[in-house]
């Protein structure tokens, strides 16, 4: 239009997705400079200044409120699909569909655009296979094999690969703290709740409408939920959801109520640092008993 001024130019689009249960933030790092080591890491590769986005998806109920509230606050987006599996993956494909939509329709950089998976299971790994035409990086666990699957045409997949622990030891002294001040957003799959608050998220994990969503979803025998804690009366969705409900601060808590036996101070804290997934997918539950 006439005497309408330059477009301001606008970086191209990187999407991060980081599955927190298989690459947590080892207890050495500090969550606060997680976002800027991997737009600096992404920065070193890529070349050119972008504008990313990342996103933590996974199982979110019972890992550390404070390493949740400290990555939220850094405008890292968090989304809790708890299903994990197929499930975590149709999680993956449907955040990335939207992400590659407005990619495609980027008015300065159409169809051109990076991505970032930062996750320890394979599955989330195979649906990038759908998104053509985007350079691709991929992060994984140091204690697991490393994948290096080829694309449609026979190029390998992935541009770059990482080892998630090593990526951050070896960026973190570089690497200012983020400052938290950005504006947080917060998902829950399984009830299509959203906020905007931290303090609101996990007061809708301990909701009624919180918990009747996971009764909906689980799956069930008998006309009880396959997987469930009567201590919590908390339904899972299969064995690892489980094993973070039994590793949880909460259901610790409830445990000693019952027994009425003291605390054991460093375990409590061990639980709030890393309480993290059993990727064996060993049963948790006699353990988490035999401590109590």
């Amino acid at each position: 239009m006439a005497g309408e001024g330059p477009r301001c130019y606008q970086p191209p689009l990187v999407g991060v997705w980081w599955d927190l249960n298989t690459c947590p933030v080892p207890a050495d790092v500090n969550p606060l400079c997680v976002h800027r080591i991997i737009k600096s890491v992404l920065l070193d590769e890529i070349r050119f200044p972008t504008t990313t986005a990342i996103h933590v998806i996974g199982n979110l109920e019972y890992l550390s409120s404070d390493l949740l509230e400290k990555i939220s606050s850094c405008g890292i987006i968090l989304i809790h699909s708890p299903c994990g599996g197929k499930n975590l993956s149709a999680s993956l494909r449907d955040s990335l569909s939207d992400w590659y939509s407005e990619v495609r329709s980027d008015p300065q950089h159409p169809g051109y655009g990076n991505i970032m998976l930062i996750s320890g299971d394979s599955t989330m790994v195979d649906c990038l296979h759908e998104f053509s035409g985007l350079s691709k990086f991929y992060a994984y666990p140091k204690d697991v094999r490393p994948l290096s699957p080829v694309d449609n045409q026979g190029e390998k997949l992935f541009v770059k690969a990482f080892v998630w622990e090593t990526l951050l030891s070896d960026n973190e002294a570089s690497c200012s703290l983020m400052v938290p001040d950005y504006e947080s957003h917060l998902m829950c799959e399984v009830c299509y709740f959203a906020s905007g608050t931290y303090e609101d998220f996990i007061t809708h994990f301990k909701s009624e409408q919180h918990r009747k969503g996971m009764f909906e979803i689980v799956p069930m025998g008998c006309d009880k939920p396959t997987y469930f804690c009567p201590t919590c009366n908390y339904p899972a969705y299969n064995e690892l959801n489980l094993s973070l409900h039994n590793k949880s601060e909460d259901h610790y808590h409830k445990l000693l109520a019952e027994k009425e036996l003291p605390p054991q101070a460093e375990d409590c804290e061990s639980r709030k640092r890393n309480p993290q997934v059993d990727l064996s997918n060993k049963i948790n539950k006699k353990q988490s008993l035999e401590r109590a």
